[in-house]
């Protein structure tokens, strides 16, 4: 139900808009240029659903698109594109403006069709479908896909909930397509606003780590306003765990674990991080039996603790052609990690 139908500028007494702003680290010229653009939005139907889908209609017809690495309130204003949280943040601000309250929920490895097709070469990998397994063929960085499809590793992603439909922000190829997106999945989280506003937070804090140049209590700082946001963050947790790791900080990792298992969860990223943080092979086994083609996991039982360096050496290269086909991770990065297997696998 609406509360009015007022179009007032985006952003006047408006504490989820206010509160995107605040998380992104906009500006005041920032947010002149935000009510400048959403100036000329027309008055909503009052339909919730329909309202969220005259918005995406707005952002398609202004030139919006999705892009994986934009999700900041004033990134997105300048570029014109954001990634499923930014738009899930922006969307959700414009109807609160508008006097609706829509829902959230966080899902977690989405069993859609691009998961099902993912399973389908990881099966053709295995099978010595793509190259002999006496000879296995490593991709060149040459080789990355320049927009790959497939992600190999479990995503958490936002959705709107409106009048108990789920709204999926992301589709902004086709103004015809239908937004209504609501596949299985390993999990499904209700969140709020703030919860998913304190993610904001993390994926600055995990944009900050993949340059490799950071500051350890900067990014502990970052996960503590993540938690002030929403105290059940395991993510938070998580990544305040590695944190305590890297700087020998026994106090704050045993706390960050005590948290991270009180929050709990079941879905194949959960049970990979216990792994990592207890060594219990257990957590990995379970990974493993609920999403095969999980690369960290399969890496980490199918090549390094693989005995038989003729399949450690195979599956590597499976592996390889899985992270050059990764849109959540690069060939790049994931031959730097593993530098020491490439040296003893390939002699590179």
């Amino acid at each position: 139900m609406m509360e009015n139908l007022e179009n007032k500028p985006i952003g006047e007494k408006n504490k989820y808009y206010q509160l995107f702003q605040e998380v992104s680290g906009a500006n005041v010229s920032d947010i002149e240029k935000t009510q400048e653009y959403f100036k000329d939005l027309p008055e909503l139907p009052q339909d919730a659903f329909q309202a969220a889908v005259a918005i995406r209609h707005f952002l398609i017809k202004t030139g919006f698109v999705y892009d994986e690495r934009v999700f900041k309130l004033q990134d997105m204003i300048r570029e014109k594109s954001g990634n499923c949280l930014g738009l899930s943040l922006m969307i959700g601000s414009l109807l609160y403006e508008r006097g609706f309250k829509p829902q959230y929920e966080i899902i977690t490895t989405p069993k859609d069709a691009v998961f099902e097709k993912e399973k389908e070469i990881f099966e053709e990998l295995l099978r010595g479908d793509h190259f002999d397994y006496d000879k296995p063929m490593l991709p060149k960085i040459s080789d990355q896909a320049e927009h790959p499809l497939y992600r190999f590793m479990p995503i958490q992603h936002p959705n709107l909930i409106l009048d108990r439909k789920t709204f999926e922000t992301t589709n902004l190829d086709d103004i015809e397509e239908n937004p209504r997106w609501s596949p299985e999945a390993e999990s499904r989280i209700p969140a709020t606003f703030e919860a998913l506003a304190s993610h904001i937070y993390l994926q600055q804090a995990r944009d900050i780590l993949v340059s490799r140049k950071y500051d350890r209590a900067y990014l502990k700082e970052l996960c503590a306003k993540a938690l002030k946001l929403w105290s059940e963050n395991r993510e938070a947790y998580s990544l305040l765990w590695g944190i305590a790791q890297e700087m020998k900080d026994e106090d704050l990792k045993k706390d960050s674990y005590k948290q991270y298992i009180e929050i709990g969860g079941g879905d194949s990223r959960y049970l990979f991080r216990l792994y990592e943080m207890t060594g219990e092979e257990k957590y990995l086994d379970e990974t493993l039996r609920k999403y095969p083609a999980h690369l960290e996991a399969f890496v980490e039982k199918n090549v390094l603790k693989e005995k038989n360096k003729k399949d450690a050496k195979f599956n590597f290269a499976v592996a390889a052609w899985m992270a050059a086909n990764s849109s959540v991770t690069t060939l790049n990065n994931f031959y730097e990690m593993h530098s020491d297997s490439l040296k003893q696998l390939y002699n590179i």
